[in-house]
């Protein structure tokens, strides 16, 4: 698989293998990864992303990072992607998959962007988090732009919803009256 992800391979057939390891290594098949070869894959995957000539294949390899390891996603996310103002938005959108402190921190850098469109990814993203976290940064924002605005109001309203549990009704009502009068003993 690494032989495929530094090859020079079109890029569908990177985004896939990108896909697979980090699958393969979130998947509950009981066996564990070595870890050498482990820091390994995530070295190469960082790789892949400083030298994509695609964003799509850098976004997939961040990704991957993300699922792999955590910090090491975060700290590409912070050198590379939140000093480039076209990158900030992928950053919002990507950042709630770490779902780390260092995440949480740097959106809530991201919600007050400059770009409607990285405000308002970032405040999707903070659904992810801590609900009293996220509600209290989600309070305390204001914004004139309408999607931006609509966007807080969703996740408030997301994040305030408990979930309603169905009334369960007696299991008297699921069988059929034949079915009951079967059952009833017959007089001599």
């Amino acid at each position: 698989m690494c032989y495929l992800l530094c090859n020079d391979s079109d890029e569908p057939e990177q985004i896939a293998t990108l896909r697979c390891l980090w699958q393969l290594h979130a998947s509950k098949t009981g066996h564990t990864m070595p870890q050498k070869w482990l820091l390994g894959v995530i070295e190469r995957i960082a790789e892949v992303a400083k030298n994509a000539l695609s964003r799509t294949i850098e976004r997939e390899a961040v990704i991957a990072l993300c699922h792999l390891k955590c910090e090491r996603g975060s700290e590409y996310i912070r050198a590379h992607w939140l000093q480039d103002p076209q990158r900030r938005s992928m950053a919002a959108e990507v950042l709630g998959i770490i779902r780390t402190e260092g995440a949480f921190q740097m959106l809530k850098e991201l919600v007050t962007d400059a770009a409607p469109e990285a405000r308002r990814k970032a405040i999707s993203s903070l659904e992810s988090f801590e609900p009293v976290q996220t509600l209290a940064v989600l309070n305390s924002l204001t914004d004139n732009d309408k999607k931006v605005h609509r966007q807080i109001l969703r996740s408030r309203i997301k994040l305030t919803r408990k979930p309603r549990h169905k009334k369960r009704e007696s299991g008297l009502y699921f069988i059929s009256p034949l079915a009951l009068l079967r059952r009833v003993p017959r007089k001599p």
